[in-house]
C-alpha cells in the first residue's frame, strides 16, 4: 500500500511540474522556438532587407518616368489651355510607346482649377485620337517642374560660347621644316 501510495504522489508531481515544461507557452516549448529562430537567422530578415535595399531605386525609377511622361506648361498654347504638336506628339508617345505600367500622364498643375481642368480635356482629347474607345487613360496633375532650362537661356550661352571662341588656324611653318620638306624632294 505504501507503494501505491509513493507511486500516486510521484505521478502526480510529474504531471503537475512537467506539464508547464511542455505545455504551449512553457520553458521546453520557448527553448525548441528559439532554437529554431537561432537556426535560421539570417534567412527571415533577408526578402525584408532587400526590398528596403530596393526600395530607393524603385523611387528612383518612379520619379523618372513622372519626368519623361510631364506635360509641362511649354508643351501648351499661350493660353495654357491647349496643346501645342510638341505636347500632342508626347502624349501620343506616352500612350503607345511607354512601357505598360508607365502610362500615367502627368500635367503640371496650374493656380487656377479652371486651367487644370481645361488641360487634363485638352489631354485626354489627345490620347483619345491614338488609343481605342474601351482604353482608359490614367491622367494626374502634379507639382513636378519640368527638367531643362528656357530656350532663351540655352541659346544665349551657346551664342556666347561662339563669340569667344578663336578663328582655327596652322602654326606657322619652321625653317627646319622648310629645308628637311626641300631635301626630301631632290
Amino acid at each position: 500500500m505504501k507503494t501505491l501510495w509513493w507511486l500516486v504522489i510521484s505521478a502526480g508531481l510529474v504531471i503537475g511540474i512537467g506539464n508547464p515544461l511542455w505545455a504551449g507557452g512553457g520553458l521546453l516549448h520557448s527553448i525548441g522556438v528559439d532554437t529554431a529562430r537561432n537556426n535560421c537567422w539570417p534567412d527571415a530578415f533577408v526578402p525584408s532587407d532587400r526590398a528596403s535595399v530596393r526600395m530607393p531605386f524603385v523611387t528612383m525609377v518612379a520619379n523618372g518616368w513622372m519626368k519623361q511622361n510631364l506635360i509641362a506648361d511649354h508643351l501648351f498654347d499661350e493660353s495654357g489651355q491647349s496643346l501645342t504638336e510638341a505636347g500632342r506628339r508626347k502624349v501620343q508617345w506616352i500612350v503607345t510607346q511607354a512601357p505598360l505600367r508607365h502610362r500615367t500622364i502627368y500635367v503640371k498643375k496650374t493656380l487656377t482649377e479652371d486651367v487644370n481642368q481645361a488641360r487634363i480635356n485638352a489631354v485626354l482629347a489627345a490620347a483619345k485620337q491614338v488609343i481605342p474607345p474601351d482604353q482608359k487613360v490614367d491622367i494626374r496633375l502634379t507639382d513636378v517642374e519640368a527638367p531643362g532650362w528656357p530656350a532663351e537661356y540655352v541659346d544665349h550661352v551657346e551664342r556666347s560660347y561662339y563669340k569667344t571662341m578663336p578663328e582655327p588656324r596652322l602654326p606657322p611653318r619652321s625653317s627646319s621644316e622648310t629645308e628637311s620638306s626641300g631635301s626630301s624632294s631632290n
